[in-house]
């Protein structure tokens, strides 16, 4: 039986009052917490509502508890406390009580211009989650998503880009650079490691080459991610898939602007000059193993909270495209997580 949406919605509102966006693993901090995108993900795929439960008794002792606001963040100063992660409750408030004035899409247009700019902060999550958001229908979502969002901004510089060509002619000629291939990242985190990454002045170099195409710009950036996966599949690679499903949700209710996905752009190389600019094959071919069917229920009877969301980008992406290695990369994932 699949969930009903009381269900859902009960979980993510339990989970947003008593829990923070963020936690601490294995002496990492920053990890961003996954519970609602996770939920979403599991109720689309065919969950139960016992199912949803499960997952959320099996994913909550590793939260920390939610901080209450200490201070006020005023509009007309929301800036000064960008980056900053023990921010979280003062911009919720601030975008909530914005949000009860004013239409999703306004609220969108005054932030996300600067927000692009540190799309990468929290290994892209607090896009995914806006998102998300979109997709459940939730003001309460989306002004948590804007707020991680803002906690985690992480600016890898101004791009002077120079040099127009087709995104995949720009992954080719970084990944036969010899230095981008020999460099090794060895920062803990994709953020810091994508951070060493873009400090590097042969990267600003690269990038001035690589300025995106303007034209179809959000399918490009989907099936560039999708190849790249499917070359190089990894945690890095993952969230490039993720977010660039996330872009395409956020496009259809806000069409973004080209500078705003130049900054994804940039965040997009750095995490891909991190991992050693992997060869990215663009000639994959379906054969998948499994069936749509068979991967959804493996994943939603998998407590894995990168597989879940993972798939359900797979699927939606699938939908949109009518891309059936978006199969592949499902399938692909399922065996290294489930199968092996």
């Amino acid at each position: 039986m699949q969930t009903t949406r009381a269900v859902l919605n009960d979980l993510v509102l339990a989970g947003r009052r008593e829990y923070g966006v963020e936690y601490s693993s294995n002496g990492l901090d920053g990890l961003q917490n996954h519970l609602p995108m996770c939920l979403y993900a599991l109720h689309a795929m065919g969950a139960s509502d016992q199912r949803l439960l499960d997952f959320y008794d099996w994913y909550v002792p590793r939260l920390t508890r939610r901080p209450a606001a200490t201070g006020r963040i005023e509009r007309d100063d929301w800036r000064s406390a960008l980056g900053r992660h023990t921010a979280n409750a003062e911009y919720f408030e601030l975008f909530s009580e914005q949000a009860e004035g004013t239409s999703i899409e306004r609220l969108l247009h005054e932030y996300l211009p600067e927000l692009f700019s540190g799309v990468g902060g929290g290994g892209f999550h607090p896009l995914i989650r806006l998102a998300y958001a979109l997709e459940m229908e939730s003001r309460d979502e989306l002004c948590e998503a804007l707020a991680a969002w803002c906690t985690v901004y992480a600016p890898l510089g101004e791009p002077e880009l120079i040099e127009r060509r087709p995104l995949h002619e720009s992954v080719t000629e970084i990944a036969s650079d010899p230095y981008f291939r020999g460099a090794r990242f060895t920062q803990r985190g994709i953020l810091r490691r994508m951070q060493q990454a873009a400090a590097d002045p042969r990267f600003a170099a690269a990038l001035r080459r690589s300025a995106p195409p303007k034209d179809g710009l959000v399918a490009s950036l989907a099936k560039l991610s999708l190849h790249t996966f499917l070359s190089a599949p990894s945690f890095v690679t993952l969230h490039l898939v993720t977010s660039s499903h996330a872009l395409r949700v956020v496009d259809s209710i806000v069409p973004l602007r080209y500078e705003w996905l130049v900054g994804y752009w940039t965040a997009w190389l750095a995490a891909y000059v991190s991992l050693g600019a992997p060869d990215v094959r663009f000639d994959h071919t379906p054969r998948a193993t499994r069936t749509w069917a068979e991967v959804l229920a493996e994943t939603v009877a998998a407590d894995d909270d990168h597989l879940n969301k993972l798939v359900y980008s797979c699927r939606q992406q699938f939908a949109a495209y009518d891309e059936p290695l978006y199969l592949d990369a499902a399938d692909l994932y399922c065996a290294r997580t489930i199968r092996s």
